[in-house]
């Protein structure tokens, strides 16, 4: 236990574990190389980041809890990576969602799931300006609202509350939580998808993607399941999807990656920017692209980078 740091954002828990300091210079520079975006100015002069995880629901959150504005979100839209259409975890989803479903979805993006779908009403949240003109020419009307804004007036309306890649960007994660069960029916089910923090991203070097002021929080399935405890929810599943091809090259440069630097004596940092990381991050780039071509058994691919977690809101007598 370390009381120099904050209360867990989920559970509000003092008992926190360090796992590692991190320099914001390092951090702003590896932005700058890698989004060509400084992060700097957004963390008001603080120094160190550090990473914690809590010892009561095992949620990892990075202190400060700063993340990006507007500016930095449209930025990192220039990236095709960054919307995708089609993603395995809408097509999971849907299985739990029926066509006279009332569905609200919280950081729609695009509108990408609401094309997926057939159920009518449809509800989307979103705040970037460029997603939601995006999703009118799809003929998907989006609302620039908080969850917590729109909770005020919409109490147990939804049959479907769900967010995808949204519970990771999130600074307030209890407020964000509390209004996404307020907004649902009794009887209703809640959907979110987040990055697998057991997955094998956790072994990936210089993931600037994967760390403050982008993802805030790193969720394990032992989180995941803190959140049904928390908010009074039953668990129906967690879902991890399976290893996908374009992650294929990505897996095996980061077994390759690790491999090299534990034979170098180097330890695992999240951010080297050292020369001789850079090399090796090469060589293994290299090593990794042929090594994927075997990737072909589904039966013996690893988890891939996203999982679903399910929850019912049981009736209340």
């Amino acid at each position: 236990m370390n009381n120099d740091l904050p209360v867990c954002p989920l559970c509000a828990s003092a008992n926190a574990k360090e796992i590692e300091k991190i320099k914001i210079a390092e951090l702003d520079a590896l932005y700058c190389r890698e989004a060509g975006y400084s992060v700097a100015p957004l963390f008001n002069g603080a120094e160190v980041l550090t990473l914690c995880r809590c010892e009561k629901c095992d949620l990892r959150y990075f202190y400060p809890i700063v993340g990006g504005d507007e500016e930095f979100y449209e930025n990192l839209q220039k990236f095709d990576w960054y919307y995708f259409d089609d993603k395995p975890e809408f097509n999971f989803a849907a299985q739990y969602i029926n066509d006279g479903d009332d569905v609200l979805e919280i950081g729609a993006g695009k509108g990408a799931f609401a094309k997926k779908i057939s159920s009518n009403p449809y509800t989307g949240l979103e705040f970037s300006q460029q997603a939601i003109k995006f999703a009118e020419t799809n003929g998907v009307r989006l609302l620039a609202q908080s969850i917590q804004d729109y909770s005020k007036e919409n109490e147990n309306r939804h049959d479907v509350v769900c967010n995808f890649q949204v519970l990771e960007h999130v600074s307030d994660v209890n407020a964000f939580l509390s209004s996404s069960v307020k907004c649902l029916k009794p009887g209703g089910t809640m959907i979110i998808s987040v990055p697998a923090a057991e997955s094998f991203s956790r072994y990936v070097r210089n993931f600037w993607s994967d760390m403050p002021p982008h993802h805030l929080t790193r969720w394990t399935d032992l989180a995941l399941d803190s959140v049904a405890k928390q908010y009074g929810l039953d668990l129906v599943t967690i879902h991890h999807e399976n290893l996908q091809d374009p992650h294929k090259i990505f897996y095996a440069t980061t077994v390759v990656s690790n491999v090299l630097f534990e034979f170098c004596g180097k330890p695992f940092r999240s951010i080297d920017l050292s020369f001789s990381a850079k090399l090796l991050a090469r060589v293994s780039a290299a090593f990794g692209k042929f090594f994927s071509k075997g990737l072909i058994a589904q039966d013996l691919l690893p988890r891939g980078l996203s999982l679903v977690a399910v929850y019912r809101k049981p009736h209340r007598e």
